[in-house]
């Protein structure tokens, strides 16, 4: 037994995490909208699009896609020049 694991603490797993190899990652054979976007629970982003495989042929395929942003709220407080510069009244 190693000391990790005599001392009670949790292993750490060497499993490499294939995303697209997951239970909940969508099946291969299903037919899928273009623009269809998947995350995993890893935070991994992927789109369902046209793109090139190795061989160079274009296959319709889950392929790595960067995050959707999602807008901030605007602040409702004024800004600086406006709380310390006051409009003339006269």
């Amino acid at each position: 037994m190693s000391e990790l694991s005599e001392r009670g603490e949790q292993m750490q797993s060497n499993q490499v995490h294939v995303c697209l190899e997951t239970p909940e990652a969508p099946t291969h054979g299903a037919v899928f909208a273009d623009g269809t976007r998947w995350v995993c629970q890893c935070g991994a982003n992927y789109v369902y699009r046209q793109g090139f495989n190795r061989a160079g042929f274009a296959e319709m395929d889950w392929w790595p896609a960067p995050a959707v942003a999602v807008p901030q709220q605007r602040k409702g407080h004024r800004s600086l020049r406006d709380r310390l510069t006051h409009s003339r009244e006269g």
